[in-house]
């Protein structure tokens, strides 16, 4: 009877502080971040391995995109990463190393170096994830703990980091060289995750995980068109409808730009000279339109 008890407080134990991380059937899903391109980056749970005696989760990534520059679908096999989690903290093999990549022991004010940095020291104060919140949520009716991070890239970003899901804005795998883009072009904001116990979750995504652009986007890419392109100080974008469209700008290296924008005029003179694409957000999906600075 005394064993069998120890053998269920045990038990107990091990489940109340288990961390979850690459369940059965784990599967994320991101915008596809490569310039002049629509789709997902999909990063799946394969299978288990062991590295320098350590047993690791191996994620596997892919992008399905359609490429707007070749008008062409497309998919990139994007390798694999090597993952684990131990006591609150999942890690990732980068370098030879495990690298932190979530932490949800860190209390408010602490902080860590973000995963998958370049071996130097010149954007220590770039790279860190510093936590501003903590606490708990029940998503599909499982409690969850999560964090609350700020991190630099041009201006702060504040984002969530959720037991289970990872980033629910950013991409799992951040990659910050400095003054270059956040995700090395892997991939983007967060779409939606999944396992075989827990069912979608998208809390900032509407349309179906696996969206990428189809017919009726291609014809509507097809009408609006940007006028003058090149340009210098302003284009104007003519043939769409909706005027509640929002938009934002993609420079060559991934970088986002903010717009300024009257009616459908977009003031392009603070840009300097170069090609980019206009991203335009409607009720179907995303258009992405090539233009050129002079």
């Amino acid at each position: 009877m005394k064993t069998f008890l120890t053998i269920f407080i045990l038990f107990i134990v091990s489940t109340v502080f288990s961390q979850s991380w690459c369940d059965p059937g784990a599967n994320w899903k991101y915008d596809a971040m490569t310039f002049g391109i629509e789709g997902y980056t999909e990063i799946k749970y394969v299978g288990d391995t062991v590295i320098d005696g350590q047993s690791a989760n191996i994620l596997d990534k892919h992008s399905y995109v359609y490429d707007f520059i070749l008008s062409d679908y497309n998919d990139f096999d994007l390798g694999r990463d090597f993952t684990y989690a131990e006591n609150g903290v999942v890690y990732v093999r980068y370098n030879n190393q495990w690298d932190t990549l979530y932490n949800f022991n860190a209390q408010v004010g602490d902080s860590w170096k973000m995963a998958k940095q370049p071996i130097t020291s010149a954007c220590d104060t770039n790279n860190l994830l510093t936590v501003t919140a903590t606490g708990t949520k029940v998503i599909n009716a499982v409690t969850l703990d999560y964090v609350v991070v700020d991190f630099s890239y041009s201006s702060t970003i504040s984002d969530t980091i959720v037991e289970k899901i990872g980033f629910t804005g950013s991409y799992m795998l951040p990659y910050d060289l400095c003054e270059a883009q956040l995700d090395g072009n892997e991939g983007g904001p967060f779409r939606c995750y999944s396992d075989d116990n827990f069912t979608t979750y998208k809390p900032n995504f509407e349309e179906s995980c696996d969206f990428i652009v189809g017919i009726e986007e291609n014809n509507l890419n097809a009408s609006v068109k940007l006028i003058p392109n090149p340009a210098n100080d302003i284009i104007e974008v003519t043939g769409l409808t909706n005027t509640k469209a929002k938009y934002s700008i993609t420079d060559s290296s991934g970088k986002h730009w903010p717009v300024d924008k009257i009616d459908n005029q977009i003031q392009i003179h603070t840009l300097k000279s170069g090609v980019y694409v206009l991203n335009i957000y409607h009720k179907n999906g995303v258009l992405h339109k090539r233009f050129i600075k002079q």
